[in-house]
């Protein structure tokens, strides 16, 4: 075994290890201590050091090498570490192992420190506050959330820190726990708080951390919260979600959080409410929890050009609009951007260069003095004011034009243009950041260190001729500074005044009081270059952050028009068409097509269907399984979200209704954990939709009752729709296997029988899936049996048993009045009462 390097279990197998009582170990112990339960990532020079039981544990986590300073000592003490430049590859694959990390830096830089540096916890690192995530270089969001309750009350906050989003919802009824889980369920969070103990025990399903709510009101946050910071008008519940939040946060982050610039208050009225089980059913975003699972209404939807325009259309997407006036002016822009495809070219040949400039915003706020980053700002705001200055905008969207604070930002990008060199390093100290002439006292400096590379040269030159040693060089390493070196052939040539420095193969090395002298002049003047240059880049940092909401403004604006653009394009390449809306609540739809499952298909597989449908019609569909119901009903929501998104849709033409909901039943999903079945999860969905659903809702039911005996499902889908059809009178269509309730049709005229084609072929089934006028008689559910490869003697069984309990015509169609009903005494129902051949025994209930 390589000297140093320690075996893991054996390692492990140490119960406590002795750490040296040196002050470098005093100090790390002390911040151990302040980092709590998190492992602490402690900055020694180009590397975090982890020591200890963390170091076997991170070790063993991450595949690293486990190594001891002190292996001859009966009880060496373990450690491990990441080059600092690596933060970004490790960080994401322990925090999504669920760990937390305090990250400790050096906090004066070598030259200005007497002996140890000084340490501190600069922040904590956990999944909602993790900004080194690669996937952050997408569409994707880090919200973190905060639940609490006061009185009857309840409030949600949100933030996500990468971009400095900062959200708060409070539901227009009061304690109306649903409306705060669909939204949560909007914002995809990563990290949940819930300050309530009775809260915290009826969400134990959901995976969460239990905290005390902040008794600290949001205004006296100064000590973290930027100056200039917009504390909007809110309710005690919403102010103590957002309070609580903060101080989290805060708690996790040394110092003020520069990027975030205020709240927005967020309320259902004026968007398309979708609930939490419909985001899922729909397929709407990608399922963060099944990354195998793909093909989304988003990643369809997504030409953008830039990370802002994904993450707008993400937010677009779960809320789309319900006022029809500013769905008609997106449609309007998307319209003029098509009809000039070369000034919609220009525009993404623009927003492809701008880079996310939210989020480059936001590292800078979390982490400070980042030389790249404030490039990234510069080059991102540069273009975005000339996107900014066309004058299309002024038409179109001149709110945004206003707000985007043009003049301002100029400013500032002509500031950072004159002192940032065209391309700065990642950090600072690989190589200059400011550039010359911008700074005469840094100027100064830069001088006298070329000055100084001119005397090297002839301290060098004096020293060949002095000594006759032709081979003789005058060179620089940052461990031994500058020497002389000679081969060793030459070294009778040396003169006495040579002090020796080094002696190596091949070679020895000296100097002279004169280059000693030269070494700590030129380190004298790099370090006040490098104090300079850090303290313009602090005074370039605080420029940038002082006009954060400006910069989160034209980001806004950006993703706008990213979106927008996204819709202009994804219509063009795939033939959607910008529908039109009706007055009367009517729906018509020309050759409508499924969005994601028609972009998984060779073009022009997929079966488009027409749609005519009233206000207020309760479509009964019937047909076999693989048909196409759940397909057909999906795609009537999809469109009807894509349309009020202001995006188009495909089809070939659309009149359609503005909906105030969408709420589906859709699928066969448990709740094992929080002791819920299959059939209690659907009836759950189903009062969801029976206390939601008003008369502009749609309203998507598929399979209803399936869960539960045969008569109990029957008789529940019959009331449900009753219900619907009669007291609610919403937009509804419901797939059902029940093929009586076709007499629904009779006790109504707002229900309407559709059903699923089928054609039978050399006894063989195929599906068209095409819709059509007309109720199914039977399920070919033992056909589809056979497709999917059953035995054949079972097949054959089944087919003797149906046509058996066909004969038997149990149903009769339901009165209103239950004084119609069957008698009660009129015996067992017919299903368990069937006749059998004499010589088996009789079934019975």
């Amino acid at each position: 075994m390589v000297k140093g390097i320690m075996d893991t279990e054996e390692m492990a197998s140490q119960k406590r290890w002795v750490y040296p009582d040196t002050p470098l170990f005093r100090q790390y112990q002390g911040l151990r201590e302040k980092a709590g339960e998190a492992l602490l990532f402690f900055r020694l020079g180009d590397f975090y050091e982890l020591f200890g039981d963390q170091a076997v544990e991170v070790s063993r986590v991450l595949g690293l090498t486990l190594t001891s300073r002190d292996r001859n000592k009966s009880n060496p003490l373990p450690m491990c570490g990441i080059p600092a430049r690596s933060l970004e590859l490790y960080l994401p694959r322990l925090v999504s192992l669920g760990y937390r990390i305090a990250i400790s830096e050096q906090t004066q830089p070598d030259l200005e420190s007497d002996g140890m540096f000084a340490r501190e916890i600069v922040r904590i690192v956990t999944r909602s506050t993790l900004i080194e995530d690669p996937s952050l270089e997408g569409g994707q969001t880090k919200n973190g959330v905060c639940i609490v309750r006061m009185d009857e009350s309840v409030a949600i906050s949100s933030l996500d820190l990468s971009s400095g989003h900062l959200a708060v919802f409070e539901p227009q009824n009061k304690g109306d726990l649903d409306a705060i889980l669909d939204w949560m369920a909007s914002k995809s969070p990563v990290e949940i708080l819930i300050a309530d103990n009775e809260l915290s025990v009826a969400l134990s399903g959901i995976d969460h951390q239990r905290m005390s709510p902040s008794e600290i009101p949001l205004t006296e946050l100064l000590d973290v919260l930027p100056q200039g910071f917009e504390f909007p008008v809110l309710s005690p519940a919403s102010e103590r979600a957002l309070s609580t939040l903060i101080s989290y946060v805060a708690s996790l982050k040394a110092g003020i959080i520069h990027h975030l610039t205020g709240v927005t208050v967020e309320k259902t009225v004026g968007t398309l409410v979708i609930d939490r089980a419909s985001i899922r059913h729909l397929d709407l975003v990608p399922d963060q929890e099944d990354r195998k699972k793909n093909g989304s209404l988003l990643e369809v939807l997504d030409q953008s050009r830039s990370s802002l325009g994904s993450r707008m259309l993400r937010r677009w997407v779960l809320a789309p609009l319900s006022d029809r006036e500013t769905i008609l002016l997106r449609q309007w822009i998307v319209k003029r951007m098509d009809e000039n495809p070369r000034w919609a070219d220009r525009i993404g040949d623009i927003l492809g260069s701008t880079g996310d400039i939210e989020r480059i915003l936001g590292r800078i706020g979390m982490k400070g003095r980042l030389p790249r980053d404030l490039g990234g700002i510069r080059d991102g705001i540069q273009g975005a004011i000339e996107l900014a200055k066309m004058p299309e905008w002024t038409e179109l969207l001149p709110d945004h034009k206003r707000d985007a604070s043009i003049e301002i930002l100029s400013a500032m990008v002509l500031r950072l243009s004159g002192a940032l060199v065209d391309d700065p390093p990642v950090s600072c100290g690989e190589s200059p950041v400011i550039r010359d002439g911008f700074d005469a006292e840094l100027d100064g400096y830069r001088h006298f260190e070329r000055e100084g590379d001119q005397d090297l040269l002839k301290i060098e030159e004096r020293e060949r001729r002095s000594t006759g040693i032709d081979t003789l060089r005058i060179r620089y390493n940052q461990v031994a500074g500058y020497y002389i070196e000679v081969t060793k052939g030459q070294v009778s040539k040396v003169p006495s005044h040579y002090f020796r420095k080094q002696t190596l193969t091949g070679v020895e090395r000296y100097t002279l009081p004169e280059l000693m002298d030269f070494e700590q002049r030129i380190a004298e003047s790099r370090s006040r270059a490098q104090q300079r240059e850090f303290a313009l880049l602090d005074e370039l940092t605080t420029l940038v952050l002082s006009l954060s909401a400006q910069i989160q403004r034209m980001a806004e604006f950006l993703g706008t028009v990213d979106a927008l653009l996204s819709f202009a394009r994804v219509g063009k390449k795939r033939q959607y068409v910008l529908p039109s809306f009706s007055m009367d609540g009517a729906m018509s739809i020309t050759n409508g097509r499924h969005p994601i499952v028609e972009a998984r298909l060779m073009s022009g597989t997929f079966m488009p269907n027409d749609t005519n449908l009233g206000s207020g019609t309760f479509v009964l569909l019937t047909g076999p399984n693989m048909a196409g119901k759940s397909t057909y009903m999906r795609q009537l929501a999809l469109i009807q979200i894509m349309a009020q998104m202001g995006a188009p849709v495909p089809a070939d033409s659309a009149v359609l209704p503005i909906v105030d909901r969408i709420l589906t039943r859709v699928g066969a999903n448990d709740h094992i954990l929080e002791g819920e079945s299959t059939f209690m999860v659907e009836m759950k969905e189903v009062a969801r939709v029976l206390r939601d659903a008003t008369s502009k809702t749609l309203v998507i039911l598929d399979e209803v009752g399936r869960g539960t005996a045969t008569f109990d499902g029957m008789a529940i889908a019959w009331a449900v729709s009753e219900y619907i059809h009669d007291h609610i009178r919403s937009m509804t269509l419901f797939a059902t296997h029940y093929h009586e309730l076709h007499a629904l049709t009779e006790k109504g005229q707002r229900f309407l029988n559709q059903s699923v084609a089928v054609r039978i072929e050399g006894g063989k089934i195929f599906f068209p899936h095409r819709i059509s006028s007309g109720h199914s008689s039977k399920s070919y559910g033992i056909d589809v049996a056979k497709l999917a490869g059953v035995p054949e003697v079972v097949i054959e069984r089944a087919t003797r048993i149906l046509e058996h309990w066909n004969r038997q015509k149990p149903f009769k169609a339901i009165s209103d009045g239950l004084s119609q009903l069957p008698e009660k005494d009129s015996g067992a129902l017919p299903l368990f009462n069937w006749k059998v051949r004499s010589d088996k025994p009789t079934q019975s209930s």
